[in-house]
């Protein structure tokens, strides 16, 4: 019980002074808002629509329209400096055993491939312009070297080409949730 007192005591008194923390200052909700009230576009007419919408409030509305402004602000932001974003939607949504390949300048899916079997036969292209880069070609046996040699194949054609194993479609059946691609 002592030990207690003398801590609550401890506490009273730290919690007195008025000390100024500049990290804890940083990691506190700003006091204004990130984007000006002048710099806001005007209702579109579907939040005209939802104003319309019984228990909906203006400022619920404006947060709607401030939150789709942004997305569309970050999704051209991705196009910008990550354009082969939409090719990873590919790694995810594919099934397991599979190497999928894509152009890195604007992230469209080229092929996938089986991790085992003849890539020449059995090879999916979604560009069918490609579909005759394999034929007449040796493959070698270890994975990592038939990636590099399609890779190199590709890039004379296409130009800069990523690759990855692809991660299954176990992402699909939370999108409902957490959002699709």
């Amino acid at each position: 019980m002592r030990g207690f007192a003398t801590l609550a005591g401890l506490v009273l008194a730290v919690s007195t002074f008025q000390i100024d923390f500049p990290s804890i200052r940083a990691q506190a909700p700003p006091t204004k808002a990130i984007v000006p009230a002048e710099a806001e576009p005007a209702p579109s007419p579907a939040a005209a629509a939802a104003a319309a919408e019984p228990g909906v409030s203006a400022a619920e509305i404006a947060l709607r329209e401030r939150a789709r402004a942004r997305l569309a602000a970050d999704v051209d932001a991705l196009a910008t400096f990550r354009p082969s974003y939409p090719f990873w939607e590919h790694i995810f949504t594919t099934p397991d055993g599979n190497i999928a390949f894509g152009s890195r300048t604007d992230g469209r899916l080229l092929a996938t491939f089986p991790s085992r079997g003849d890539w020449r036969r059995n090879g999916i292209w979604a560009e069918p312009s490609l579909a005759d880069t394999l034929s007449g070609r040796r493959l070698p046996r270890r994975l990592r070297d038939r990636r590099r040699i399609v890779e190199e194949v590709l890039e004379r054609q296409v130009g800069p080409v990523l690759h990855n194993a692809t991660r299954g479609t176990f992402v699909a059946p939370h999108a409902a949730r957490y959002g699709n691609f």
